[in-house]
């Protein structure tokens, strides 16, 4: 049985979703595998599977080419071109890929049903996700459903597994002394400004060696000579050096996933995501700040994200309530709840 993935989003869905992707490899063999993704999340599927099972699509362009019927007739033909026995069409997923999968040929269209889309009809196969779980457990459910449908595999385990890094990161030793500190995100919303994770990794460079993600903003040349910038490079390298580095610290993104992959203990500002974005393996390793007195934390939900602060009275107090001192203090006792002293462990894989 040849299956079509469609995973077109951002870099964190991708890495939860994973898992997926590895059991239906181990499920139906690697040449019955392609995924439709893009090509900020395409790094991930390196060494796990060959360029001609990988489909990249622009993502705004994709899920809008509906409007255009010359961009979406060409989708159609790359969709169809693959003569895939069987799509899957997670919950975020939108309505041209529920469209693409009625029209590719295939006799199994299985997808979890999203209330958000007009589409869900255009799949055969539809089950309804548990929108309070973890969002690694909603995609996992999703591959169950589909094993099920599918007969590749009816008996498997309730709980997701970690998605495995091995073919990118080998088998790296982790040093607690590195700390990684990954300041972007995909919108502002998102950021703990950047001026105060300049001044923690200059407090933590004076103790630990800081490893810094290069984001090219002014407020990096106020940056101590011992922080340690690592220049932007490819995905492959940033998940490198998370899965050495002894803590991870940034926000709510995609970064954020890659650490949790690797086994990293994480320090985040979750800002205005919801807990089912939390961290969903070894949670005793992470914190995600948040404030119980903010009524209006978290805004986003797991069907509707945010790109700007709606508090008007206090804009960004979901990140702005989190002062420097606060912060290196609950990062200093998190390293050393997480890590004995000289300890030093390989990065975990699935």
């Amino acid at each position: 049985m040849k299956v079509l993935i469609s995973k077109v989003n951002q870099l964190g869905d991708n890495v939860v979703f994973l898992p997926v992707v590895q059991a239906l490899i181990r499920d139906l063999g690697r040449e019955n595998v392609t995924v439709a993704t893009t090509p900020t999340a395409s790094g991930l599927y390196e060494g796990l599977l060959p360029e001609s099972q990988l489909v990249i699509h622009d993502r705004s362009e994709f899920l809008t080419s509906w409007k255009n019927p010359f961009r979406f007739f060409h989708h159609m033909r790359q969709w169809r071109a693959i003569f895939p026995d069987a799509v899957l069409v997670p919950f975020d997923q939108g309505n041209v890929p529920r469209l693409l999968a009625s029209l590719s040929g295939a006799g199994i269209r299985c997808g979890a049903q999203n209330p958000s889309v007009v589409s869900n009809p255009c799949l055969n196969h539809l089950v309804a996700p548990k929108m309070e779980d973890n969002v690694a457990t909603r995609e996992w459910d999703l591959y169950r459903f589909f094993a099920k449908v599918s007969g590749s595999n009816p008996e498997t385990s309730s709980k997701p597994p970690r998605p495995d890094f091995g073919h990118l990161t080998g088998n790296p030793l982790r040093d607690r002394e590195t700390v990684f500190i990954h300041p972007g995100a995909s919108h502002s919303v998102k950021q703990w400004p950047i001026e105060r994770f300049t001044e923690l990794a200059n407090h933590l460079s004076r103790t630990k060696k800081v490893i810094w993600s290069e984001q090219r903003l002014p407020a990096e040349s106020g940056l101590s000579p011992e922080v340690v910038i690592q220049p932007m490079g490819t995905l492959k390298e940033l998940i490198q050096q998370i899965a050495i580095s002894g803590l991870f610290i940034g926000n709510n993104s995609g970064p954020l996933h890659l650490a949790v992959a690797t086994g990293t203990p994480t320090f985040t500002f979750a800002g205005p995501a919801p807990v089912e974005w939390d961290p969903f393996w070894d949670q005793e390793k992470h914190i995600s700040l948040r404030s119980p007195a903010l009524k209006c934390q978290p805004c986003a939900t797991v069907t509707r994200g945010v790109t700007e602060c709606s508090n008007r009275e206090a804009p960004l107090a979901c990140m702005m309530h989190w002062s420097t001192s606060i912060v290196l203090e609950m990062v200093e006792s998190h390293l050393n709840r997480c890590w004995k002293p000289e300890q030093k462990i390989v990065a975990a894989h699935g």
